[in-house]
């Protein structure tokens, strides 16, 4: 278990859940952290050495998940720990964007290593529809286990991530080879998204 999930879903969230109240309280400290007094002043000052102009009121922060579908850990992580985000109960806790790599992005591994890859992925993104598509909240029995480790969803009309994006490994211009090749390009999107005024916390008043 220490070195994954081994392509499990299943197990996957066994632990996530079993230690749900570990994700609880981590997402509270950051919680914390993002309100504290000093915030304002910090952003403000890396805004300026970015070459922005600092606000005076920050905005509020926009959540942004990465994970795989295709794996056991990730795959089997990522919804409930976006619902673990959104029982924050703050407004912008409920509005997750999730970039989710999709199965493709691990075809250059030899087929009889990743036999699991493609059944995670359709499983894992039928429960992301669902969770959607949802608008009659958790069921009874989702409620009660995380609220079992002090996570209250209450009355959320979606689960997981509010906004799921798959990012896969090519498109009609763009063809990458390895997991090794999406995963820097991406860090720069998201870093150029979060610091761009056009972008999602850009313009220096939020992060």
């Amino acid at each position: 278990v220490s070195k994954g999930a081994g392509q499990y879903r299943a197990i996957g969230r066994m632990i996530t859940v079993a230690r749900m109240d570990r994700v609880r309280s981590g997402l509270e400290a950051r919680q914390r952290a993002l309100s504290g007094a000093e915030v304002m002043g910090e952003l403000q000052a890396a805004t300026r050495l970015l070459g922005g102009t600092p606000r005076a009121i920050a905005e509020d922060p926009v959540v942004v998940v990465v994970s795989s579908i295709a794996g056991g850990s990730g795959a089997g992580a990522v919804i409930d720990v976006c619902d673990a985000i959104r029982s924050l109960g703050e407004p912008w806790a409920g509005e997750s964007i999730g970039f989710l790599y999709a199965p493709d992005v691990f075809d250059y591994i030899p087929q009889e290593q990743r036999r699991g890859v493609r059944p995670n992925a359709l499983a894992c993104l039928s429960e992301l529809l669902s969770g959607y598509w949802n608008s009659e909240g958790p069921s009874e029995q989702t409620a009660a286990l995380l609220a079992k480790h002090g996570v209250q969803i209450g009355a959320a009309n979606r689960l997981g991530p509010r906004y799921p994006f798959l990012v896969g490994t090519r498109n009609e211009p763009v063809a990458f080879g390895t997991q090794d090749h999406i995963y820097p390009p991406m860090g720069r999107a998201l870093a150029a998204g979060g610091t761009s005024p056009a972008g999602p916390g850009g313009g220096g008043g939020s992060a």
